[in-house]
């Protein structure tokens, strides 16, 4: 069975491979291969060796469950500078709401507006949102740590200059820089699909009890 990691762990992975791959003499740098496929739930494999040194290893990365999971547990930062950062980071949460008229977060500024990707959420969803602002500031909050969650891996990838590796030895790092790209990309759909199926459960009531006119359930939203 391939080990699963997390995108954060394969990139680290990665990119010491490829350094370890720049230490060696250039005689035997043809040694040192990668592949890097897709699978059909989004993940992708990442298989490496080294001829006559390391057998062929694989792991697995970019899994929707782990990433989202890991996505979550984050600690909240204002990296993503979605939030006005002249206050506290939980103050400028707490502005945060959402106006159905005009299709918005308020508390969000208009550049940052299409960074939250609020055309993944259907109009249901959007119409709670407005309702319920705690449910934008939820929406909100997911933004800011799945843009962590990829950002810095990005910066990793892009600290070793990938655009001037593009040769047919290293094409393995661009087509992997690639791979994060597009999980970032899936990522931000799942969590959209999450978040809105979350939302959209039905109400439940308690069953009609004369003897209590006004007990109900809490609704689940």
């Amino acid at each position: 069975m391939m080990n699963l990691i997390n995108t954060e762990s394969a990139v680290k992975k990665v990119i010491a491979f490829y350094q370890l791959k720049q230490m060696a003499h250039p005689v035997y740098q043809n040694k040192f291969q990668a592949f890097i496929r897709p699978k059909k739930d989004g993940a992708y494999t990442f298989s490496f060796l080294i001829q006559d040194a390391i057998d062929e290893d694989t792991f697995v990365y970019g899994n929707t469950e782990k990433d989202i999971s890991d996505i979550k547990e984050r600690e909240l930062t204002n990296d993503s500078d979605l939030l006005d950062k002249n206050i506290p980071i939980n103050c400028a949460l707490n502005k945060v709401s959402y106006d159905n008229k005009l299709n918005k977060l308020e508390g969000i500024s208009p550049a940052n507006q299409k960074k939250i990707f609020l055309h993944l959420l259907d109009g249901k969803v959007k119409q709670k949102m407005a309702v319920y602002q705690s449910l934008a500031q939820k929406w909100i909050l997911l933004q800011m740590k799945c843009f962590d969650y990829y950002h810095r891996p990005l910066c990793l990838l892009d600290a070793i200059h990938i655009t001037s590796t593009t040769g047919a030895e290293n094409e393995w790092i661009y087509d992997f820089a690639e791979s994060i790209n597009n999980i970032k990309i899936n990522m931000q759909k799942a969590i959209a699909e999450e978040f809105s199926n979350e939302i959209n459960k039905p109400v439940y009531l308690k069953p009609y009890d004369s003897h209590s006119q006004f007990d109900l359930s809490k609704t689940h939203i």
